[in-house]
């Protein structure tokens, strides 16, 4: 949970998000609508990780599947 809360501290107010669960809702829903996104490669902490970026925003998935950040490009 320390990761989201440095994650929302970060990103939050770029991407319109009031409160922790409110930045993860939003993340959630960005995973889920990545139809004509742009995917590259992340280079960080996590393997094969990758970014996807799409109407000015970006999401970087772990190879679980798992959301790494979100946030405003």
């Amino acid at each position: 949970m320390a990761s989201l809360q440095a994650h929302f501290n970060k990103h939050g107010a770029e991407v319109g998000a009031v409160n922790v669960e409110q930045y993860l809702r939003k993340a959630e829903a960005f995973k889920q609508n990545l139809r004509g996104a742009t995917k590259s490669p992340v280079a960080g902490q996590t393997n094969g990780a990758v970014r996807y970026k799409k109407n000015g925003k970006y999401i970087d998935i772990a190879p679980d599947g798992s959301i790494i950040s979100f946030g405003k490009q």
